[in-house]
């Protein structure tokens, strides 16, 4: 029982800082954007019912010249990057796609965001390294269910050296830094 609890605080930990990111995304206006990566291969049905439910423009990943992941593609389906206009849908898509996977959330400015079509010919490191190039970007790794199955929620968290005050103020609230 306390660990269901534990996991319970664990998520809503997890849904306050979409929240507090999303807030802060909607002060920046529109000089910065949202890109959701659902790292773990899904079905194009899943997707389609992403696109359907919340209007969301989605990129399937299809990495350059790697045979396995055209096999896979075919068997499990794909990773994607997920674009959507409605921030006000993020918390809850953001939350399906999580259930479901691994899941990013990347703030970045929208002369990245044009970039989206290129980043999605590369694999899930290489996404997370060309996003860093954005002196403003912030990276949100979420793993609801890491190391194995054993329940855990894992947080990763990234800022650019330029990221806007007000998201980096909104993320202050929700995340404790570590200290040693």
């Amino acid at each position: 029982m306390d660990s269901q609890i534990t996991r319970a605080r664990e998520l809503d930990a997890v849904h306050g800082t979409v929240c507090a990111i999303t807030r802060a995304l909607d002060s920046l206006g529109d000089q910065h954007a949202c890109i959701l990566h659902c790292m773990q291969p899904h079905r194009s049905n899943f997707y389609h019912q992403l696109e359907r439910d919340f209007s969301a423009r989605v990129s399937p990943c299809n990495p350059r010249g790697k045979f396995r992941a055209a096999i896979g593609k075919a068997i499990f389906g794909v990773p994607a990057l997920i674009l959507m206009d409605d921030h006000g849908k993020l918390p809850l898509l953001f939350s399906k796609i999580g259930e479901q996977a691994m899941a990013g959330l990347y703030v970045v400015n929208k002369t990245t965001l044009a970039l989206v079509p290129a980043f999605a010919q590369l694999d899930a490191s290489e996404i997370v390294a060309a996003v860093k190039t954005d002196p403003t970007h912030l990276v949100y790794h979420v793993d609801e269910d890491a190391a194995g199955g054993d329940g855990k929620v894992i947080e990763l968290l990234s800022t650019g050296a330029s990221c806007p005050k007000v998201l980096s103020a909104a993320l202050d609230l929700v995340v404790t830094p570590f200290s040693t």
